[in-house]
């Protein structure tokens, strides 16, 4: 299990229905400031379940589940032919679906350390749904990821302890800031370097201990449950009413 989610503030532009099928699926071109000089920029997926009516451009505060751009994604609406139009489409950093959105950065994300220092350094690639690898994720689910390098930065609460830096192929749930996108030379985004606010270490399934075949002296002994207090006879049902009118 793993996953990658971001909860920020976000612009969303340009909404658009996904298909004359998928009336109630709206796809945004969405950015969101890391700082004064980076952003990021994202195709985001949205189910209108209650019809919202969106402005050409509008700023909310969403938790959305994400997954690094790759040119299979489909993020535009279909032409109607069956084929996605791939016409002057921008080169995004991430795609993801909106979970909730609130008009008007701290991410959670958890998986499996795939690399360390032992330090204060770590790699992650949660791999996850979203839509707009649906026609790519069953043949291949690493297509759909996250790819994040943690740094857990100097603070005063690891002034007399080490940093709790994860161990390789460890589990872990962390929550952070994006605070830079490694680029290729052409632009598209690689990695996302996070710091680290707060990490968990997720504890393996443990086997429960086996039950002895003979019941120990205490065990013959059979515990009443000590039945049920509450009767309804004791109140009468004419409060009962009042309670949901």
């Amino acid at each position: 299990m793993s996953s990658a989610t971001v909860v920020a503030i976000a612009i969303l532009e340009n909404p658009r229905v996904v298909s004359a099928t998928q009336a109630k699926s709206v796809t945004f071109n969405v950015q969101m400031w890391l700082d004064e000089k980076h952003r990021l920029t994202g195709a985001f997926r949205f189910f209108n379940v209650n019809e919202v009516e969106f402005t050409d451009v509008g700023i909310y505060f969403i938790h959305a589940s994400i997954s690094r751009f790759r040119s299979e994604a489909s993020v535009t609406p279909s032409d109607g032919t069956g084929e996605n139009s791939q016409d002057d489409q921008p080169e995004y950093d991430i795609v993801g679906d909106i979970n909730w959105t609130l008009e008007c950065s701290l991410g959670s994300t958890q998986g499996t350390v795939l690399t360390t220092d032992g330090v204060d350094k770590f790699d992650l690639e949660p791999q996850q749904y979203t839509a707009a690898f649906k026609d790519n994720f069953r043949r291949d689910p690493s297509i759909s990821t996250l790819p994040i390098t943690c740094w857990i930065p100097d603070s005063p609460r690891y002034k007399n302890s080490k940093k709790p830096c994860p161990r390789a192929s460890s589990n872990v749930s962390l929550e952070g800031y994006i605070t830079e996108v490694v680029r290729a030379e052409a632009g598209a985004a690689l990695r996302f370097k996070v710091d680290v606010h707060s990490v968990s270490f997720m504890g393996r399934a443990s086997v429960p201990p086996k039950v002895p075949s003979t019941p120990s002296s205490a065990a013959q002994t059979p515990v009443k449950w000590g039945g049920f207090k509450f009767s309804y006879d004791d109140v009468g049902t004419e409060g009962c009413y009042d309670v949901y009118s």
